[in-house]
């Protein structure tokens, strides 16, 4: 076999894999996640300063906090959680909850709420990631894995890119915490 421009196209990859039975609408959920996580975690910081006047350590303690719930999730729970509920249950039990979770931060009266909250919302997170991979790697074959893990970082990548400019415009223009 050889290499051709069109093995190496992002947009013609995204596509192969898109048309995969039941792989579609999963790298839609991942693109969708991917773009409201990146923009949210790019304006998180000066929403917490807008609305609650913290200052740069605050912010760290919530950074420190939320990277600690992060790895007690990933270590201790997701291996456990998916084996008794199943990913897809968890991945749309997660997605449902870190909606939620978002909108009572919005919502938080206090700067003392925001660190549970965010504690919970960023462990919560913490079975998207792995929940989606195995989702989407599950409709392709052994063999396809590679390409799709491609196409997943490149649509990845490209929400890494819209997310936060996005995120910046609604902030800017629409309202904090938009």
């Amino acid at each position: 076999t050889r290499l051709v421009f069109k093995d190496i196209n992002p947009l013609s990859s995204i596509a192969s894999m898109a048309r995969k039975p039941g792989l579609g609408i999963l790298l839609l959920v991942t693109a969708l996640f991917n773009f409201a996580f990146n923009g949210i975690g790019s304006t998180s910081s000066l929403f917490f300063i807008k609305k609650f006047g913290v200052d740069p350590s605050q912010v760290g303690w919530l950074m420190v906090l939320a990277g600690i719930a992060l790895g007690v999730v990933q270590f201790l729970l997701v291996q456990r959680t998916v084996r008794r509920f199943g990913e897809k249950t968890v991945a749309v039990t997660s997605l449902s909850a870190l909606s939620l979770g978002e909108l009572a931060i919005f919502f938080a009266p206090f700067l003392s709420w925001l660190y549970p909250i965010n504690m919970l919302v960023t462990a919560i997170s913490g079975f998207v990631f792995p929940t989606l991979t195995t989702l989407n790697t599950a409709r392709v074959e052994h063999r396809e894995v590679g390409l799709l893990m491609g196409v997943t970082t490149a649509i990845a990548s490209l929400m890494n890119i819209f997310g936060p400019i996005w995120a910046g415009v609604v902030f800017d223009r629409v309202m904090v915490g938009a």
